[in-house]
């Protein structure tokens, strides 16, 4: 667990000893924990997994979101999802890791919903 949170958050999280502790505490008691062997099999697929070729023919919009400073995915392999995937819109979130979700949630949700604005249209009253 250390060593996935050393990989998913920012230098800047760790120095909120609170907010790292409870996030920690909150992953370990998860009531539908992830078995060893189930990452295991994450890691290997995540490894294998290739499907640039299929990219270009998607017809939906897509918004592809990278953190600045993620380990996990690097940035540049954000750019270059982004690319292969027609009219695709990439947000790179400036000094966000890979647990971006968990340190920029607002940051993260605001690109989210001004990318559904924008692509599927305000929701009417």
């Amino acid at each position: 667990m250390d060593n996935l949170l050393r990989l998913t958050l920012s230098e800047d999280f760790y120095e909120q000893e609170e907010r790292v502790k409870y996030i920690r505490q909150m992953a370990l008691e998860s009531p539908h924990p992830q078995t060893v062997e189930g990452f295991k099999r994450q890691l290997q697929s995540m490894g294998r997994h290739e499907a640039r070729q299929r990219l270009p023919r998607l017809s939906i919009p897509v918004h592809v979101i990278g953190g600045e400073r993620d380990i996990l995915v690097p940035v540049w392999k954000s750019r270059e999802l982004a690319e292969l995937i027609p009219g695709a819109e990439l947000t790179v979130l400036e000094g966000a890791p890979h647990a971006v979700n968990l340190e920029r949630p607002e940051e993260l949700t605001e690109a989210v919903l001004r990318f559904l604005r924008e692509s599927v249209g305000s929701p009417r009253d």
